[in-house]
């Protein structure tokens, strides 16, 4: 059986979407209609199954991991054939891998010890069910969007039985589940105990070992025994002990921790805690009672920076990997190393580099600022993709070098490098970038291409070899278009982000020129959907005569490529706000990430959908990794403010909203969304006065609405009233939900409820935040407005 699509069955369970690759196959969400909940499904390939030793670790890691029942392990519902198919089927867990959450770096103490002890119980009910793991790492803890700890593939899981066990024939699972093959080492290198490099038999003691590296990780962000290529890693694990995190984060960690993690990573297993419910009692501990046991007679060297082994030790390493093994295997599930020759090992997480990457410049001469926009973005774009990197917003960097690259602001924002681009539009686009560090000699890189999104690839790659970070994997690129075409598009795309009505208006201009020169430009069909989305808002104008429009887009750009991740973000927004069919809506965002996770739209207005629905936290992570995605994105940014201030979070949407308006000081919504936030913390001058500039940079109704609801707050009645007067005397159309404020801020509350009701009716977008907004707290007790919300399905918001 090939790739699962939407729709497709295996046996009862309808497939909704693919969730990515996990340990021995593919992952989709899929609804078991029985028990009417989604699921998740780990398919595995067909020619693994065709293999017996496959076939039996894929049953091994059901049966081993179905036997468990615990809050801090996935739970494993069925396991299925469906003709040449074989499939798990578990919990489907929403949130983020403890790898994502690493790519920040170091985790803050109270944290570790929670997460850390949550996955020691976890561990500790497994080896209670003489089940081993085997394979912990970041990858396969999950936190959950609630915050719990979930352990995940037990597909390296192992059967141990004690020797008092063994003597009587005892085991909670049968011992002929699971076969090793002698001479192999099953794990991922940089996790493995040193049992499991000397393909010794690996007990609990090895998984305390692994979940050691997991803990020095979590407190230094980085890998124990970091080495530039596998086999230096495996005799790091075997003969060296790292640097105490304490002296890697000094000041930060506790001494405490540097005991529990190194009792963690003895190399003698008898060494270590006696058993992980040990070591959760002792991350528990406000005053940890694990001391630290005395000095390995072994050298100390540090996680970073990375330095090789010296040439003794390397052929210390050829030496024992010989004896290991003849052959040696290493998996990574879903990654193995194909040989010691040519090792693939993942580097961990160092602290991150941090770039100022102020707006390119056009060439000399040149007219066109959109094509140094699109280069910049995507060299944005590929750049974000690197844990290693944190991009600053464009004005910033822009403030920062006006005092000078090597400025104290400049080291007060932990600035590395500033890069100062120049693209020159023609057939060919000549980009050149400075690579200038905060102190020191600066870089030249100049790369040619035919096409932008080329040129911002090659650019980017470039830059990532000068500053010595690993390579990035390949993407798959969006189907090639006609040249001419793909230029009039970038110029497009230059002034949708203005997200003004003039800007909409002439990029929707631009793309129908795009189409009319090569109509199977999917994009094109993709940015129109997008403009004619948001035009109601910037233009005034009913959302019946815009997101008919963006849908028929939408799905034109699906007919011609349905697998473009950003036609189904166009397709999923106006379901959402339109349709109000959110259950559709969700589905097709999650389709869109599965298949372009760097698409930072993505997440933003899937954050936004989870916002709506009152999923905290899950819409905060979704909003936090589009920003990761998009530093330079003002409506992102933006976006952040509103997320807490429909959560009521005003101190954080303030915040928020103060470092966005620093950044982008000429983008009004960053400017109204903190007025209205500053408005219910009571600072009524201060919203009055933002409004009033975000108004004077844009003319918009909704936020001189919104200025007006301030006015009538504030006590000028007159002023809002004229203002309010003004809009409905003007004979153009005005968006119902939002004339109600100041109706609503004024007492009167019928008049507010009539206006929500035509909102109702005209299925205006804002309906979104219908039982969020606080403008509407004065009617929620309203029989009428309780009905509207009755009618539209709006959940409240979960605690």
């Amino acid at each position: 059986m090939g790739r699962l699509s939407q729709d497709d069955r295996l046996g009862p369970y309808r497939i909704v979407g693919p969730l990515g690759k996990g340990g021995m196959g593919e992952v989709y969400r899929a609804r078991d209609p029985r028990l009417d909940r989604d699921v998740a499904i780990k398919v595995v390939p067909e020619d693994l199954m065709a293999n017996e030793a496959a076939r039996m670790r894929f049953e091994r890691e059901a049966k081993a991991v179905a036997a468990l029942s615990h809050p801090n392990i996935l739970s494993v519902f069925d396991i299925g054939v469906e003709g040449n198919c074989t499939f798990l089927v578990s919990e489907l867990l929403e949130g983020r891998t403890l790898r994502d959450e690493l790519r920040n770096g170091p985790l803050p103490v109270e944290r570790i010890r929670e997460w850390g002890a949550a996955i020691a119980d976890g561990v500790g009910a497994a080896h209670l069910q003489g089940i081993v793991h085997r394979d912990l790492k970041p990858e396969n803890i999950f936190i959950t969007s609630a915050g719990r700890v979930k352990i995940l593939d037990f597909g390296l899981a192992r059967v141990h039985v004690s020797a008092s066990d063994a003597a009587k024939g005892q085991s909670q699972v049968a011992t002929n589940a699971v076969i090793t093959q002698q001479g192999s080492i099953l794990g991922t290198v940089g996790y493995m105990s040193p049992e499991q490099v000397r393909s010794e038999e690996a007990g609990p003691a090895s998984d305390i070992f692994s979940l050691g590296c997991i803990l020095y990780e979590m407190t230094t962000g980085c890998s124990p025994f970091l080495r530039p290529t596998s086999v230096e890693i495996l005799v790091a694990v075997l003969h060296i002990s790292p640097k105490p995190p304490s002296e890697v984060q000094p000041g930060v960690i506790p001494r405490e921790l540097d005991g529990i993690i190194d009792r963690c990573l003895r190399k003698d297993p008898s060494e270590r805690f006696r058993d992980a419910v040990d070591l959760a009692f002792a991350l528990r501990q406000e005053t940890a009672s694990a001391a630290p046991m005395p000095p390995a007679p072994v050298a100390s060297i540090p996680p970073a920076p990375v330095t090789r082994l010296p040439r003794a030790w390397m052929l210390a390493a050829a030496a024992a990997v010989v004896i290991i093994a003849g052959g040696l295997l290493v998996w990574t599930f879903g990654r193995g190393l194909e040989s010691p020759e040519m090792p693939t090992v993942r580097v961990a997480e160092a602290s991150p580099l941090t770039l100022a990457i102020p707006q390119f410049d056009q060439a000399e001469g040149g007219s066109a600022q959109y094509a140094a926009d699109a280069v910049q973005g995507e060299i944005v774009r590929w750049l974000s993709r690197s844990p290693r990197i944190r991009i600053v917003a464009d004005d910033t960097a822009r403030e920062v070098m006006k005092s000078g690259s090597g400025s104290a602001m400049a080291e007060k924002l932990g600035i590395d490098y500033f890069l100062i681009g120049r693209v020159e539009d023609g057939d060919a686009h000549r980009t050149t970038i400075e690579v200038r560090p905060r102190s020191g000699k600066s870089a030249r890189i100049e790369v040619t291409a035919a096409d932008l999104p080329a040129a911002g690839r090659l650019a980017a790659e470039e830059i990532i070899r000068q500053l010595g970070l690993p390579e990035l994997a390949p993407q798959q690129e969006p189907s090639k278009s006609d040249p001419h075409a793909a230029r009039i598009y970038y110029e497009a795309r230059h002034f949708w982000n203005k997200r003004d009505e003039a800007g909409l208006q002439k990029a929707i201009e631009l793309l129908h020129q795009a189409i009319d020169i090569d109509p199977q430009f999917a994009l094109a069909y993709v940015g129109l959907a997008e403009a004619y989305s948001v035009l109601h808002t910037a233009a005034s104008l009913p959302t019946s005569e815009t997101f008919p429009r963006a849908r028929a887009a939408a799905k034109r750009a699906l007919e011609i490529d349905e697998s473009l991740a950003e036609a189904h973000v166009s397709l999923a927004y106006v379901m959402e706000r339109y349709d109000r069919d959110w259950a559709a809506a969700e589905r097709e965002y999650q389709r869109a990430i599965a298949l372009r996770p760097d698409y930072a739209t993505a997440h933003q207005w899937y954050g936004e959908l989870l916002t709506s629905r009152g999923r905290k936290e899950e819409a905060r992570a979704a909003m936090e990794r589009a920003r990761e995605l998009d530093p330079l994105s003002a409506i992102i940014a933006a976006s952040d403010i509103w997320l807490e201030l429909l959560f009521r979070d005003y101190d954080a949407a303030v915040r928020n909203g103060r470092s966005t308006i620093a950044a982008f000081p000429d983008f009004s919504s960053a400017r109204s969304y903190t007025a209205r936030a500053l408005l219910e913390k009571g600072q009524n001058s201060e919203a009055i006065a933002m409004h009033r500039t975000a108004v004077s940079l844009r003319r918009s109704k909704i936020l001189e609405l919104w200025l007006a609801e301030a006015l009538v707050r504030d006590g000028k009645t007159s002023e809002a009233l004229a203002i309010v007067r003004r809009i409905e005397a003007g004979g153009e159309y005005v968006n119902p939900y939002y004339l109600a404020f100041p109706y609503i801020a004024l007492g009167d509350h019928d008049r507010a409820l009539s206006l929500l009701e035509e909102a109702v009716e005209t299925s205006v977008e804002q309906l979104a935040w219908f039982d969020l907004d606080p403008s509407l707290d004065p009617l929620r007790t309203s029989p009428r407005f309780q009905s509207m919300s009755k009618r539209l399905e709006v959940p409240r918001i979960q605690d």
